[in-house]
């Protein structure tokens, strides 16, 4: 994930929410449960909303997601719609509450504020918010838009959680309800898609899985390779078999599942597809990555595993559990993550190591997930 208060860097459920948003106008098909909701009059436009996403990780999106649901609960009749980035785009995909969906090319900041120029010319929303603040994407949104928020952080203090602090502001802002201050993300699935995990892992020989997502987008951000074995190991005596999702780096998979009774090291896959087998797991484990928001929004018991990033800020929503780097160190910094040494060397420059994700012992973590077994 991307520091929301400076973007330069490498960034990299189960059932459907309750339908109270409206899709959008499109003359395509009503998502399932979603309802036809109000229409205006004969010639008066429908209202907009654009949500636009542009932080760069798949944890940014699902990040967003409890904002975009609590906008459409609060605004029953509006069209949301969402630009972001592929492949977090994907996720989105059958969300009752997008109406419509735009995948911004990725780019120089001033290829991409053109690109929301183009859009708000286009879908002239009635309302806009952003989660990013850089290049002249809020001149274009207070340009485009008849109303737009341009910054949902905020100079937040260090323990923020930045899903949480999306929601206050937007309700501060008088724009989303009181009850939904709280909402937690939620990736709505296919009974299709469902099915489908259903029948992979029947055919890989059934029994009952464990997901261990073991790449990360950054170097310092991956527990070792080894623990995770051991891991592996701890969960195949309690009567779980473990799926491994292929990443970036061919063949990590396969040297995690190596010589695990009944692992499986998957092909690559899309990753609505990852997200639907993730659905099948009774556990994932992973670092601060992506998929572990993905495991969590569809409603499996996750443990996040965090070195060198603001733990407080990106801390999954219970019940999941986020384990810490034990150690203290005073490169750390929450406000500015990207100001960290570690950051731009790819190891913990300090210590002369790979990271401070080797702090986080199996022992740990392999009591983190017997909590979620029960």
């Amino acid at each position: 994930m991307c520091d929301p208060a400076r973007r330069e860097g490498p960034c990299i459920g189960t059932d459907p929410p309750r339908p109270q948003a409206t899709p959008a106008d499109t003359g395509a098909p009503a998502p399932a449960g979603a309802g036809p909701g109000p229409r205006p009059p004969a010639g008066v436009r429908r209202r907009r909303i654009l949500f636009i996403e542009l932080l760069g990780g798949l944890g940014d999106v699902v990040i967003a997601l409890p904002a975009v649901h609590a906008l459409a609960r609060a605004h029953p009749g509006a069209v949301v719609e969402v630009a972001t980035y592929a492949p977090g785009a994907e996720l989105l995909r059958h969300d009752p509450y997008v109406g419509v969906l735009h995948e911004v090319p990725r780019g120089r900041p001033d290829e991409e504020t053109l690109a929301v120029e183009r859009l708000l010319a286009a879908r002239r929303p009635h309302l806009a918010v952003s989660d990013v603040s850089y290049g002249g994407i809020p001149e274009a949104l207070r340009a485009g838009a008849g109303r737009a928020v341009t910054n949902l952080w905020r100079s937040p203090g260090p323990d923020a959680r930045i899903d949480l602090r999306f929601l206050e502001l937007l309700h501060a802002d008088g724009l989303i309800d009181a009850a939904d201050l709280g909402l937690a993300p939620v990736l709505n699935l296919t009974p299709a898609e469902r099915w489908r995990a259903r029948r992979r892992l029947h055919d890989l020989g059934g029994g009952r899985w464990a997901m261990l997502a073991v790449e990360a987008g950054m170097a310092v951000k991956e527990w070792p390779v080894e623990r995770f074995r051991a891991l592996g190991r701890w969960l195949a005596g309690r009567g779980r078999r473990v799926i491994v999702p292929a990443g970036a780096r061919a063949g990590l998979g396969a040297r995690v599942a190596a010589d695990l009774p009944g692992a499986v090291a998957l092909p690559p896959l899309p990753l609505r597809e990852v997200a639907a087998l993730a659905a099948q797991c009774d556990l994932c484990v992973a670092g601060d990555t992506g998929l572990a928001r993905v495991a969590t929004a569809v409603g499996t018991p996750t443990v996040a595993l965090f070195g060198p990033s603001p733990a407080a800020r990106y801390a999954l929503p219970e019940p999941g559990v986020t384990l810490v780097s034990p150690e203290p160190c005073p490169e750390r910094r929450p406000l500015e993550m990207t100001a960290q040494p570690c950051w731009w060397s790819g190891g913990c420059v300090r210590h002369g190591r790979r990271s401070c994700m080797e702090d986080i012992g199996t022992v740990a973590v392999a009591r983190a997930a017997a909590a979620l077994l029960r």
